[in-house]
Order: C-alpha cells, then sequence, then structure tokens
C-alpha cells in the first residue's frame, strides 16, 4: 500500500470530532449584499446567489465554502471547493452529511448545524469528510447567516490535508525509528553553528548540544531501558570521562559537518563495555548546523570476532615458529632424555650420579612443558579428546593449582552438570593456568570461587561461538584486577605484567579453548578482582567404560625398525631398546625403512613393530611410509612418533594405519610400554 492509499484508509476511518463553540451567539444578516438574487416578489431566490455581491465575494475567496440551508442541503459551493475535487459543482443539492463517513458522523454533522441554526453559536468540525470523489482532511468553520426570512449556515474549510500527511509520515518515520536496530538522537545546538567556525567555539557549541528525541535502542546502548533519561542531558554528559569519541567530533567539524563515523569502545553505567559505531549527520542551510542526528550501531559481537581472528593470526603466525622450535626442541630433548636414562641404568648403586641424573631428567621434563605450551598455540595443539565428567576435573585441577598456596578454594558446580567431549590435559593445564593467575592476585589469601553450570548461547548474548548448549566454567578472584587498558592484550602472546612471567598461559589457554570450539572471556575491574569465563561444548555421549590396566610391559623382547631423521634420537632410542632386549635397526628416511621391512620379510626375518618419525624435511615421512608399508604387510604394527604434532595423524592415528603413538620427547618407560601394548595388541 503506498502513502496515498495510507492517507486516504486513515481519512475514510478518522472520527469527526467536534470542537468548542467559537464564539457568542451572532447571526450574519446577508441582505445588504443580496439585491441581485431577490425576485420580483421580493423573495430570495438561491439560485441567483452566486451573481449577488455576497456570492461574488465567496466566489474569488481563496478559502472553500459552502452555504447550507435548514434542510441539511448544499445550495452553494464555490470556486475554492475545486481544490478538494474538479467536481466540486456536484456539491450544490447534495446533503452536508454526505460529506461525511459513516451513520454516526452523519449524525454529529447534522447535530452541529442544528445547534447552529438554533442556538446560532459558531461550531468547528475536524476531520475527515469527501468532496464528491476525493477524501480530505480539515477543520469546518461553522456559523448562523440570513438572508430575509431564510435561514442559512455558512461553512468555510479549512484544508490540513497536507499538514496531517506530514504528520502522518512523521508518526510512521517515529514509529521506523523505534523499531530500527541502530540508536538514534536527534540533538538541537543551543546557537546554530557556523561552517568552519574556529575548531574550538566550534566544539564547545556542539557539546553543549541538548538530545530533543531518540529512540529505545539509542538509550540501551547508553546501558539505559527507554529515553526518558537521557533526553534533555547535553553531548558532553554522553562521552565517557577519558574522550571516547571526541576525536569523531572534532573531524566532524573540520570537514565541514559532512557525514562522519568512527567506531570506539564505551563503558557501561553497571560495568563493562561495548563496542559502539558512531555516525553523525547534520542538518545544514546555508552555513549553518542547525541540529543533527547522531547513529550508534552496536558492534561488539563484530568487534570481537575481529579481534578473535587478529589474534588467531598472531598466534598462527607464531605457532609456526613455535612449532618448528619446538619438534627440534623435543629431538634434542628425546636424546637428553633418554641417555640419562641409560645414564641411571649404569650408575648402579652410585646414589650420588643417580640424584644428580634424575636432577637433570627433572629439568628436561620442565622444558617439555615449555614446549607443550608452544605447541598449544600452534597448528600442533591439536587436542586429543574424550569423554569427560567436569566436575571432578575442576577439582583435581584446582587443588593442583593452589598447593601450598593460603588461597582456598570454594566450588559451587551443578549436580546435572553436562559432560564435555575435551582433552582433559589441557583443559587441565587451562584450569591450572587461571588459578595460578588468581593466586598470584590475591597474595595475601583470599577466597577463590570456581563455579562450573549448564547453559544455552545464543546470537543475543554477542558470543563468537556457534548457538547451543555449553558448559560455563567460571574462576572469580578478588584480587587486584586488571586495568582496562590491559583486559584486551591479556590473551596476546608473550604479554604479561609479571616479573616472573612468561606471558604463555593465557595465550595458551585462549588457543586451547578455541580447538575445542569453545571460548574463554575476561571481567575484571581494578580494585575488585577479575573473573575468566570459559565455555565448553557440552556433549550427550555416554563417559567411557574404565578399563583395568594390565601389565604393558609384560612382553620383553622382539625386533623393531626406527626410522628417524635425527641421528641423535635413533642413537639413544635403539640403545634404549637394546637395554630392554629388543634387536634394533635404524633408518634415516622413508625410503631407507620401506627397503629394510621388504629386505626383512624376504629373509623371513621380519619386524615385529616400526618406530616412524612423522616429520622428515626434505624426504620420505611418516604419513606416506605408513601408506607403503601397508602394501607390502597390511598387518604391519607400526608407532607413529612426533616432536611437533601440526598433522591430525598424531590424534588420529588408527585412521591413518598406526596401531600405537609416543609424543616426543619420551622416556624409556612411555616408549617400553607403548611398544609392548601394540606388540601385545591383536589389533
Amino acid at each position: 500500500m503506498n502513502t496515498r492509499d495510507r492517507l486516504d484508509s486513515f481519512l475514510l476511518d478518522a472520527e469527526l470530532v467536534e470542537i468548542a463553540d467559537e464564539g457568542a451567539t451572532e447571526t450574519l444578516d446577508l441582505n445588504n449584499m443580496l439585491s441581485n438574487a431577490v425576485s420580483d416578489s421580493g423573495s430570495f431566490d438561491l439560485r441567483w446567489i452566486r451573481q449577488a455581491a455576497f456570492g461574488k465575494l465567496l466566489d474569488v475567496m481563496p478559502v472553500p465554502a459552502l452555504l447550507v440551508d435548514e434542510k441539511y442541503r448544499i445550495t452553494f459551493a464555490n470556486t475554492a471547493c475545486g481544490f478538494f475535487s474538479n467536481r466540486y459543482s456536484e456539491l450544490n443539492d447534495a446533503t452536508f452529511s454526505s460529506l461525511f463517513n459513516g451513520k454516526d458522523q452523519f449524525a454529529k454533522a447534522e447535530t452541529v448545524l442544528e445547534r447552529v441554526f438554533l442556538e446560532r453559536k459558531p461550531q468547528v468540525l475536524e476531520g475527515s469528510f469527501r468532496f464528491v470523489n476525493t477524501w480530505s482532511w480539515g477543520r469546518m468553520h461553522v456559523r448562523a447567516v440570513r438572508v430575509r426570512e431564510r435561514k442559512l449556515a455558512m461553512v468555510l474549510v479549512e484544508d490540513l490535508t497536507a499538514e496531517t500527511k506530514r504528520a502522518l509520515i512523521n508518526e510512521k518515520y517515529k514509529q521506523l525509528v523505534k523499531l530500527l536496530p541502530v540508536g538514534i538522537a536527534e540533538f538541537a545546538p543551543t546557537l546554530p553553528i557556523r561552517i568552519f567556525t574556529e575548531e574550538r567555539e566550534a566544539m564547545g557549541l556542539l557539546l553543549e548540544s541538548v538530545i530533543t528525541d531518540g529512540n529505545d535502542e539509542f538509550a540501551r546502548i547508553h546501558g539505559f531501558q527507554d529515553m526518558n533519561r537521557l533526553t534533555g542531558k547535553q553531548l558532553i554528559e554522553m562521552l565517557p570521562p577519558e574522550g571516547g569519541n571526541k576525536e569523531l567530533y572534532a573531524g566532524w567539524i573540520r570537514s565541514g559537518f559532512s557525514v562522519g563515523s568512527a567506531e570506539a569502545g564505551q563503558h557501561l553505567p553497571e560495568g563493562g563495555e561495548r563496542y559502539v559505531e558512531s555516525t553523525l549527520i547534520g542538518l545544514v542551510r546555508g552555513e549553518l548546523l542547525l541540529g543533527f542526528w547522531l547513529l550508534k550501531r552496536d558492534v561488539t559481537v563484530s568487534h570481537k570476532m575481529k579481534e578473535d581472528s587478529f589474534r588467531a593470526q598472531k598466534l598462527e603466525s607464531l605457532g609456526l615458529l613455535a612449532g618448528g622450535i619446538a619438534h627440534d626442541f623435543n629431538n634434542i630433548l628425546t636424546a637428553i632424555l633418554g641417555n640419562i636414562n641409560l645414564a641411571k641404568m649404569s650408575a648402579g648403586n652410585n646414589e650420588k650420579l643417580t640424584q644428580r641424573l634424575s636432577e637433570a631428567e627433572r629439568g628436561s621434563w620442565r622444558a617439555k612443558d615449555l614446549t607443550e605450551q608452544l605447541l598449544t598455540f600452534s597448528r600442533g595443539g591439536v587436542p586429543i579428546k574424550k569423554v569427560c565428567a567436569l566436575g571432578n576435573l575442576l577439582k583435581e585441577s584446582v587443588a593442583f593449582g593452589l598447593r601450598g598456596s593460603n588461597v582456598v578454594p570454594d566450588f559451587s558446580i551443578s549436580d546435572d552438570l553436562r559432560h564435555a567431549e575435551i582433552d582433559e590435559g589441557q583443559i587441565s593445564q587451562v584450569i591450572n593456568n587461571l588459578v595460578i593467575n588468581a593466586d598470584q592476585a590475591m597474595p595475601d589469601g583470599g577466597l577463590l570461587r570456581v563455579l562450573a553450570r549448564n547453559v544455552f548461547v545464543d546470537q543475543s548474548q554477542g558470543l563468537p561461538i556457534q548457538d547451543g548448549e555449553y558448559v560455563l566454567v567460571s574462576v572469580v578472584d578478588r584480587g587486584v584486577g586488571i586495568p582496562p587498558e590491559h583486559t584486551q592484550r591479556v590473551f596476546d602472546p608473550y604479554f604479561t605484567t609479571k616479573p616472573k612471567g612468561s606471558g604463555l598461559g593465557l595465550a595458551t589457554s585462549y588457543a586451547i579453548i578455541k580447538n575445542h570450539d569453545g571460548y574463554i572471556s575476561l571481567e575484571s575491574n581494578p580494585g575488585s578482582g577479575s573473573t575468566f569465563h570459559v565455555y565448553l561444548p557440552a556433549s550427550d555421549k555416554e563417559l567411557p567404560r574404565q578399563v583395568l590396566a594390565t601389565n604393558a610391559r609384560s612382553r620383553v623382547g622382539g625386533s623393531v625398525l626406527i626410522m628417524d631423521d635425527e641421528q641423535m634420537v635413533r642413537d639413544v632410542a635403539a640403545e634404549m631398546l637394546t637395554q630392554e632386549g629388543y634387536r634394533v635397526v635404524c633408518a634415516k628416511d622413508g625410503h631407507e625403512a620401506i627397503r629394510l621391512y621388504a629386505q626383512a620379510i624376504n629373509e623371513r626375518n621380519p619386524f615385529d613393530a616400526v618406530l616412524i618419525d612423522l616429520t622428515i624435511p626434505g624426504s620420505m615421512g611418516g604419513q606416506a611410509t605408513i601408506e607403503e608399508l601397508l602394501k607390502i604387510d597390511p598387518s604391519v604394527k607400526t608407532i607413529v612418533s612426533s616432536g611437533y604434532s601440526n598433522d591430525p595423524v598424531m590424534s588420529h592415528y588408527r585412521a591413518y594405519g598406526f596401531k600405537g603413538v609416543v609424543t616426543k620427547p619420551y622416556n624409556l618407560d612411555e616408549l617400553i610400554s607403548v611398544l609392548a601394548k601394540v606388540l601385545n595388541s591383536d589389533i
């Protein structure tokens, strides 16, 4: 329906309103102005009124005018009635009530005429009416006139159609503005601002501008329910203490009030922050700014997504470097740990030497923890997931993180807490990082609250994760809090404000949760503590059944082919297996391993297992090697090993044909345990 149709429908249904009497009793006597309309017998003949002086006067008036007799019939319509319809002549001899719609309005119109004739008081009607074929809106001023013995009512029509149309459009505009998902507020300067006025003066006038109108979305963006508490406020009152978007307004002034936009953070009255895109549109007449509109769009969700994307890019770039370093470092650690194990086996009863070697071993494992953190936020941090009950994991991880601390944990875990499909080691690392962070924030001790509950997440919450069921874990401390300028950087790699911090804890936690398709966020205010929220997708899967452990080293001996590009790794792995009674042959790459394996089969002395390094720079690596070995021997028992798990092979090794997996660096017990498990397996 177009605007004209909407207006016609409005006019048709509008109620006729009777306005209070215009004045005292009065009747206009037209006898002196109707000499030409008097017949030879001296009676009044209305057919000749147009030739009379009064009729001529009415005809040249720019205001539509009607004369109505006591029978409520129209006896005269002046030329100005053509404003409403070019068929206005058809009004002659029509009933006055026929101008209106419906019985109620007919009766009201006739009641007004009756009052005019009987009481001789001017009356006013306002509402919709129809001149022949056109509906309009107007105000009718009705008063009594007398010609000889005849009583008439003169009706002067004030056309309000255009005004009503503007009001209708304005009302629809206001309704539309209220429904828009964009905050809009109208401001009026105390004085018009001339274009290119000196910036400081113009800024002062601009900041004193007052809100005259706006929609509820604008109020919501500023933390209020509606505009009642904002209308009448000055622009300067809308800006945060630190200045907010002041540069936007300065730039707008310099541009001569052309349309300008900017994005900035905005602190809310109840705490927290949202990001808002602000746009200024000026009402300029000539060289004067008479008013302006401030449009605000909540871009918190998209801003968070941009931040997450940017952070992910930084993590990915760093991950490429970190992963390469971790791979090489883990190879070195494998050699170090292996040689320490061998040295301890050779130490015999020398307790002092054994103690030193044990200290060196512990130091090597601490170095392994560092490489694991590097790998976690590199592309190699692929979680190896299984269904887990989070309640016990939370309690164990928190207790571990608070060993020797004067901080006391307080748990609030829902009885119906959903399961989650997670990498227990990685999630335990996240909780441990958050607990250590909280413990360091409360050096004098205190209460650490750990909450876990089921939640449903949808788009309205502004979180950059898929809609669905989640387990929400919140770690709440009452420490010193984190300054606002640091809250956006706490998840950045190597960012730390602690003298002994590495800056890897929260960056690692962020990467772990992201790899679990979850989300981690921070709420903090200086002096009132910090809260970390961790969202993990809930799972409907059942917990895996507990399997009783068997002696993984029950089988000792056999022949093993080791493939690794690092000689020091080959040497130490071979020596460890030899010490355990295995016959060992080494290969430096896939080509050599395939040749040796095929040769052993031909000589009827096959290998019982093959330990394969996944990554061989510049030559055939683990994945290509297993494909060829399976062609030679579909039952080959292989174990994949790597110091850089940037490949899904490490987390889904069975899908690629491997029977076991061991992550570098490994010690003697780990290697022998995995090897024995594979050899004892019927798979």
